[in-house]
């Protein structure tokens, strides 16, 4: 699906007044960076394109919440070693245990466990109770998610999240991955300051989608309620920096990025002047020569309408301590050190 088909999937979906409305689909096409766009009650997950889609099935390591297992088996796939100690303890202090269940005919969906950063988190889910295949991917006929407080509902802005399949266990569970982030209409991202509550639905169990062995394996709708911690991220500002992005049929922008603040899960910035006309691909590199690129990413118009607000997010958190620099399309801005 390209960028525009995605966006104005999304748009579709905005509660706007028509000349707010009018305002943001008049921005310029031809940009292909995923984005979110202001005003929204609920946005899809359609609306987070560019997610990774990597199945990495596994046993959970002993004492370990599940979603720590993942991102060790993840970074194992992204950086070909395991996690080096100052990688493993920033997922420790961000992961959050929750074991809440749902029961539906014998059927469990369980939220096990979650790494929560300052304006977007990771859910691991898991499904037992039934007979599963590990030829397939299983996920939900459909879902929504509620939040609280509400991104929209204190200051505006949307947010969205996308549900991936991430396949069968060694333990017969299907394990899904919600990623979850928010964008402000005005303005940077504020980090969050308050406890999350969090309700997620989700109805009919799928199996196959899009494999030609589509079928719905059990039937009924699970409602999950808990709550997450917010907590302090370290962060590193770096200048405002030129930077050069090159598209195929457009050539090279030059744009300034302003008040560009990187966090262990994600990076913000403002750009001044037109809107961009490439995508705007930011990555870390880390001393290791490690690259890790970003799982979602969306921008808002700036209030005096000279350029937008952007937030993109890591596939993985990151050590701030291991990078040595962000590449922001072609150019690498040199990173010092975490502020705590």
């Amino acid at each position: 699906m390209s960028w525009e088909t995605t966006y104005r999937h999304g748009m579709g979906q905005l509660r706007l007044d028509p000349a707010r409305r009018a305002a943001i689909l008049d921005i310029p096409r031809g940009r292909r960076a995923p984005r979110r766009h202001p005003g929204a009650l609920r946005a899809a997950a359609a609306v987070l394109a560019a997610a990774v889609l990597l199945t990495v099935g596994g046993v959970a390591l002993s004492g370990q919440p599940a979603v720590r297992a993942w991102f060790d088996r993840y970074w194992q796939a992204i950086a070909g070693k395991p996690m080096e100690e100052g990688q493993s303890l920033l997922l420790q202090a961000l992961t959050q245990p929750i074991g809440v269940s749902d029961t539906v005919d014998g059927v469990t969906v369980t939220a096990d466990s979650a790494v929560v950063g300052d304006d977007s988190f990771w859910l691991l889910l898991t499904v037992s109770g039934l007979e599963l295949s590990p030829r397939y991917g299983y996920t939900f006929g459909s879902d929504s998610l509620t939040v609280t407080p509400d991104p929209h509902e204190t200051g505006g802005g949307i947010f969205g999240w996308g549900l991936e399949s991430h396949g069968v266990n060694a333990d017969g569970e299907a394990e899904l991955l919600l990623q979850y982030s928010y964008q402000q209409e005005t303005g940077p991202n504020t980090p969050w300051t308050e406890d999350l509550t969090v309700t997620l639905r989700l109805r009919d169990l799928i199996r196959g989608r899009s494999t030609g062995a589509d079928a719905t394996v059990a039937a009924g709708t699970w409602e999950l309620n808990f709550t997450l911690r917010s907590g302090d991220v370290a962060t590193v500002s770096l200048p405002d920096t030129w930077v050069e992005c090159t598209d195929g049929q457009e050539g090279t922008q030059r744009l300034l990025l302003r008040d560009i603040t990187l966090t262990a899960t994600g990076i913000r910035f403002s750009s001044r002047g037109e809107a961009p006309r490439a995508e705007l691909v930011p990555a870390l590199v880390l001393r290791d020569g490690t690259e890790v690129g970003y799982g979602d990413g969306s921008g808002t118009p700036r209030e005096d309408g000279l350029g937008m607000y952007h937030s993109f997010h890591w596939r993985v958190p990151v050590d701030l301590t291991q990078v040595s620099a962000v590449r922001i399309c072609d150019t690498v801005i040199p990173v010092g050190g975490a502020e705590k």
